[in-house]
């Protein structure tokens, strides 16, 4: 092999060998971004999941104090039926209360006369001994912060024309109402207008036997109902946290 040969094979040798070490960067600096692009990847996915746990803890904390506020309130309640229970035995005063909403139903044909909306000398004196009661565990100092509604609700049976029943019921609603309002607000007006309401309704939710049939006595009546300081968010809420 003569100089120039040698010279040549050399210089061919270099190429070669730059060439293949170019493909060697090239082949290093796409693994290396590939690499850092997975890596980046990766930091991402965590961050997401770091934050996405972040979440999830603070919807378990919003659950557990959603699921506080529940409980408080249907401890409230319940407390509050209790209460009423109690008033009512001391004196031996019958009424009806419903065990799970605090309901109490007055059978109308004792405080009222057939078809009328005026309060009868029996049904003041009935009143008269009722309210201060009723009222009295309500807007109690315990009770009152939570009671956002009192309602007095008047019911009719089927019998006699629709629209005059309704117009009946909502009479000795009001005459009820009015009758609290003038004799037993002392202390307790400025509460007792911001949360009691009358309302009237008819013959639509009458009372029925077993067997499906309307107890025309039992649908008449008068029923004293409270509801509590955001209980509609928390039935709601309630319903949510219940759900399968």
């Amino acid at each position: 092999m003569n100089n120039q040969q040698e010279e040549a094979f050399w210089i061919s040798y270099s190429d070669l060998a730059v060439g293949v070490l170019m493909i060697f960067v090239l082949i290093t600096t796409a693994l290396l971004m590939d690499t850092e692009k997975k890596i980046k990847q990766a930091d991402d996915a965590q961050r997401a999941a770091q934050e996405a746990n972040k979440e999830v803890e603070r919807f378990r904390e919003e659950l557990k104090s959603q699921r506080a506020q529940i409980e408080a309130l249907m401890g409230v309640r319940q407390s509050l039926i209790a209460e009423l229970s109690k008033e009512f035995a001391k004196e031996g005063q019958q009424v009806q209360i419903d065990p799970k909403t605090g309901a109490l139903v007055l059978p109308s044909d004792i405080i009222f006369g057939q078809n009328e909306s005026k309060l009868s000398a029996k049904g003041r004196k009935w009143l008269k001994s009722f309210v201060p009661k009723y009222l009295g565990v309500l807007l109690s100092e315990k009770f009152a912060p939570y009671v956002s509604r009192i309602e007095v609700e008047g019911h009719a049976s089927s019998e006699g024309e629709e629209f005059s029943n309704l117009r009946l019921s909502q009479n000795r609603a009001l005459e009820v109402t009015q009758y609290i309002l003038r004799n037993h607000a002392s202390g307790r007006r400025k509460k007792l207008r911001q949360v009691l309401v009358a309302s009237g309704r008819g013959v639509y939710e009458p009372v029925l036997q077993g067997d499906g049939i309307e107890d025309k006595v039992a649908s008449r009546r008068v029923v004293f109902k409270f509801r509590l300081t955001e209980e509609k968010t928390i039935k709601e809420i309630q319903r949510l946290l219940t759900a399968k």
